[in-house]
């Protein structure tokens, strides 16, 4: 028969060493692979799993950038801090500096809005008894969004500081008055102890 005389060679073909350090072998296992990839037969399959995986470690880039906080919206309070904890480090007789600062709930929006009221009278037995009915429906901007006309933040309730040099009563005076300039609060909210 026929079938005695066909012979298979795809099995023939000797395995290939990598040793990545002689740039002469790169070469080869680069070729090496080019001719592996050539005897796939569903190459479509491969290239549209590779063009995949691609798209979604570009995807997870673009999404983890756009994680940063908007700058323009808040300060926030590790910035504030964060600044404020610099900001005393160069006043003379101050080194290392940490700073926490309590706040008495937090940031509030006033959003516009209309009012519509209804009254209503009902006469009985003589009286008339009136009754007033407000219902506040929200003003939206061109984006559908709540028109925001104000914002209230949130109250300081204490600020903590410990420093280097804050067992000197003077630099725990320059400290407070700092404080209580910057963030509008008493002295009698603002704590100022030496670190070890």
């Amino acid at each position: 028969m026929e079938k005695d005389n066909i012979i298979d060679k795809r099995d023939d073909e000797p395995d290939v060493k990598i040793d990545c350090k002689e740039s002469d072998n790169k070469d080869k296992v680069a070729n090496s692979f080019i001719s592996k990839i050539k005897q796939v037969k569903h190459k479509e399959i491969i290239i549209a799993i590779l063009v995949i995986l691609v798209c979604l470690v570009a995807y997870t880039f673009y999404v983890s950038s756009d994680k940063e906080p908007d700058k323009n919206v808040d300060i926030g309070s590790r910035t504030l801090t964060s600044e404020l904890e610099e900001m005393l480090g160069y006043i003379s007789g101050v080194g290392d500096v940490k700073l926490i600062i309590v706040y008495n709930g937090g940031d509030s929006l006033e959003i516009a809005s209309t009012i519509d009221k209804t009254t209503t009278s009902v006469e009985e037995d003589g009286r008339v008894t009136v009754t007033v009915d407000e219902v506040s429906t929200p003003v939206l901007d061109d984006s559908g969004n709540p028109l925001v006309i104000g914002e209230t933040r949130a109250e300081i309730e204490g600020v903590l500081v410990v420093c280097e040099g804050g067992d000197d009563p003077k630099v725990r005076v320059e400290i407070m008055s700092a404080l209580a300039n910057l963030l509008n609060v008493k002295y009698d909210s603002i704590n100022v102890l030496d670190m070890e």
